[in-house]
């Protein structure tokens, strides 16, 4: 299985920790998307306090990566398991 399959596969399960680390090197992406990825799995790693403390919010962060996961690949997370 590749790194994208992996990454598709837990995006869809809802599993958003996993795909966007994954994700967030991958290309394709704009550098603005990667790094809404890249925080959004920051946030769900333990580091939503830091982000909070600058401005950004991890609720809005991780709509904006799913956003950009959605349109790339046109599939949506399963959030309501």
């Amino acid at each position: 299985m590749t790194k994208t399959e992996q990454a598709l596969s837990a995006f869809q399960n809802g599993s958003l920790k996993e795909a966007f680390r994954l994700m967030f090197r991958f290309k394709g992406f704009s550098p603005e998307e990667q790094r809404s990825i890249q925080i959004a799995y920051e946030c769900m790693a333990g580091k939503a306090s830091f982000y909070a403390s600058l401005g950004i919010s991890a609720d809005e962060i991780t709509g904006k990566a799913i956003d950009c996961v959605s349109k790339r690949y046109g599939v949506t997370p399963n959030l309501h398991q």
